[in-house]
This record gives structure tokens, sequence and C-alpha cells, in this order.
């Protein structure tokens, strides 16, 4: 938890506890992969391979949003990053500055935890705000685009799932 409320490295664990709360509590972070011990070096390859390619392809993902500047949010909702404006069915909804750069930064991170501490510096910057700020932001761009799977990662941060059409 902690690696992810400054930087959003992927994570592979190595136990020797394999019980449903300790894998639990690890997929609540940036996960890449599991290894309960006793392993083999087979074991090992296998999950840094999968790792890896997870990696790049999340990459490419983010070039390929970076490019086309317009992110999919789903369900008609089209952020679009150059401009920092959304658009629902190409009629743009107003949000605040704060909300604003609260949706580019989880939309630049779509799919990865964001932590609170990241996006205090990201809106407010050196400004002392409270848990309760950041949570009455987050609940504001809720209410204004409701099918958003924008989700808390209980005391790390929030993560925007990727949207799949319905």
């Amino acid at each position: 938890h902690k690696i992810n409320q400054t930087k959003n490295i992927p994570i592979i664990y190595m136990t020797a506890f394999g019980d449903s709360d300790t894998i639990e509590e690890a997929s609540q972070t940036n996960i890449y992969g599991f290894i309960i011990k006793p392993f083999m070096e087979k074991d090992v390859e296998a999950v840094l391979n999968v790792a890896i390619q997870r990696a790049k392809k999340e990459l490419q993902e983010k070039e390929s949003a970076k490019q086309t500047s317009k992110l999919n949010l789903g369900f008609n909702y089209i952020f679009d990053l150059d401009k920092s404006t959304l658009y629902f069915k190409n009629n743009t909804i107003t949000l605040s500055k704060n909300e604003t750069k609260l949706l580019h930064l989880l939309s630049l991170n779509q799919g990865h935890i964001v932590s609170s501490e990241e996006i205090r510096q990201t809106i407010w910057g050196e400004k002392e705000v409270g848990e309760s700020t950041i949570r009455d932001t987050i609940l504001r761009v809720r209410k204004k685009i409701l099918p958003l799977r924008l989700e808390n990662v209980a005391s790390v941060g929030y993560i925007l799932k990727k949207e799949i059409e319905s």
C-alpha cells in the first residue's frame, strides 16, 4: 500500500501465505503476480513473463490513448485529454477546475490505482486538504457521470476502472 501511495509500480508478491485474506489484501494493490512458497524456478519465470507482457500491453494502451487524446469512459462519455473536457453524446459536461483535474489524472491512469496523496498533490499542490475534501470531489464527479466505475481502494486511493460498453 505504501508503494502505491506514491508510485504506480507493478508488484509481484512472494509469500508463504496463500489464504484468501492474504490474496484479497494483495489484490487491493497494483498486483501483477502472486507466487506462493515453496516454488520452482519455472513458477517465477512464468509469473515474470505474464507481468512483463501485461506491463507492455498497458504501456501500449496508455501511449495509444495519449495519441488519440480522447478516452472512451463508456456509456457515451468521452474525456478529451488535450482539452480536459468531458463530453456526453457530443455535449460538453461542465466540471469545476478541481473535478477536471481529478478526471484528467484518473483518465491518464485508467485501470490503475491513483493514491490519495497523488490526487492531493495534483489538484491542490502544497495546500493542506483533508481526506474529506478528496472524497467530496470524487463524489461530485461520480454524480455528474453516474455510470462511471470510479472505485475507492481502501487506505490507498482510487481507481477508474476500464469500462465495457453495454
